[in-house]
């Protein structure tokens, strides 16, 4: 290649020569020209032996491996957690209904929003008819003791008769077997005796049909009391006044939608819908941080309640979270909580630093200046930080990103960073 290069600039500089003799030549001043042509050859002859030097042999260095990013592994806590969503809801919803049909509605004493107890009285309906109905059923019950009492005189007078009858009798039969009286005058005694005995029975069954009347007249005197008292529409228990469908003069139906819907002792939960596939972690008792719609701040809550069933069709659970009690807090905002399901202080990686196939979980390590490939155990993870059961040691150089750049036993020049342990550190203080 270099003698081909040096060929051709000499080949230049003559070509460049006998075109200036020519040119000398044919204007006729071949003498003007020769000096200047022989300078050209000089130059030209001069360059071409500089190239013909021979130059000095560089040396050929052998090239660095390739960088890798690593950080030291180390212990730190990673915590698990699980996110779910759902609409805020009363803990326990309490209705508030008529049991008192077609009586008009007359006072309001509630409305939505508003903090009730347990008795106070939230609506009163007309008592008007009921009162009527009440002092009919006093008239009925005065008559009623009326009656008792004649039929308790007709019983005293019969037995008085039957006992009469059964005295002469007694006294008739002995004559009788004596000859004294005669036989028509036993039987007459003896059928007095039996009309008696069927008097006083028939005077006890009237005294017993007035008792069944007067019990019958109380059962509804009490009814009337009972309707009275319901047209007073009392709260069953404290709390937050959710819906009210009364309007004043509105006839009450029990038939319809109940007139109060109450949040017990005013508590709001989150019923949040939660995969099947994590189900499982969720206990009751376990802290959640719930976020609901347009705070900027979260509220803790606790798990009350894990559904023992999964929808079918959509694969999902039901979890109930109890709320502190937050005049904030709206039924049917949406909401979201995270779950924290465990806690371990272990060795832990970043996910990036993990290769996962279908045979076994990796990590790659720097070790003396080469990569090694580890199958690890894996534990929980949070975070982006995945705990190690067994695999890696404290402080031993773990590849950044495994997997992407380098293969088992590749040499590395290994570069340290300490981005992952600064955020280890953070994670360390969120207690």
């Amino acid at each position: 290649m270099l003698m081909r290069f040096l060929g051709r600039g000499f080949g230049l500089i003559l070509l460049a020569v006998v075109v200036i003799a020519g040119y000398g030549f044919v204007s006729g001043d071949i003498i003007k020209w020769q000096p200047i042509a022989a300078s050209y050859m000089t130059e030209a002859r001069a360059k071409v032996d500089e190239l013909r030097k021979p130059k000095p042999v560089e040396l050929v260095t052998s090239e660095k491996p390739p960088a890798i990013t690593v950080f030291p592994a180390s212990k730190r806590e990673v915590v698990e957690t699980v996110i779910v969503t759902g609409s805020l809801v009363a803990e326990e919803e309490v209705v508030v209904g008529v049991d008192v049909d077609g009586q008009k509605i007359v006072e309001l004493n509630a409305d939505q929003g508003d903090i009730v107890k347990a008795g106070q009285v939230l609506a009163r309906l007309n008592r008007d008819s009921l009162e009527v109905q009440l002092a009919e059923n006093d008239a009925a019950l005065a008559k009623s003791d009326v009656a008792i009492a004649q039929a308790e005189t007709q019983v005293t007078q019969a037995d008085l008769a039957l006992t009469d009858a059964k005295t002469t009798l007694d006294r008739t039969t002995p004559l009788q077997a004596k000859g004294y009286a005669t036989t028509s005058l036993l039987d007459t005694q003896t059928i007095a005796l039996r009309t008696a005995q069927s008097r006083l029975e028939n005077a006890r069954a009237g005294l017993d049909f007035a008792n069944a009347d007067r019990k019958t007249l109380v059962a509804s005197r009490q009814d009337v009391l009972l309707k009275l008292s319901k047209t007073e529409l009392r709260a069953p228990t404290d709390g937050l006044v959710l819906v009210r469908n009364a309007k004043l003069g509105q006839l009450a139906s029990g038939a319809g939608d109940p007139l109060f819907r109450i949040a017990r002792d005013s508590k709001i939960e989150l019923d949040a819908e939660v995969s099947e596939s994590v189900l499982h972690r969720l206990e009751v008792g376990q802290k959640v941080q719930v976020m609901p719609s347009g705070y900027n701040s979260s509220v803790e809550g606790t798990v009350r309640l894990v559904t023992p069933q999964v929808d079918q069709t959509t694969r999902l659970g039901h979890v109930r979270v109890s709320l502190p009690l937050d005049k904030g807090l709206h039924i049917g905002a949406f909401a979201s909580g995270q779950v924290v399901t465990a806690r371990h202080v272990n060795i832990a990686l970043p996910l990036t630093a993990i290769q996962v196939d279908a045979h076994s979980t990796t990590a790659q390590v720097v070790k003396d200046g080469r990569i090694e490939t580890r199958k690890i155990a894996t534990g929980i993870r949070g975070e982006g930080q995945i705990e190690i059961v067994s695999g890696i040691s404290e402080n031993e150089l773990v590849v950044l990103k495994a997997g992407t750049f380098v293969r088992d036993g590749d040499q590395v020049t290994p570069i340290e960073t300490k981005t992952t342990a600064a955020a280890a550190g953070t994670l360390e203080n969120r207690t």
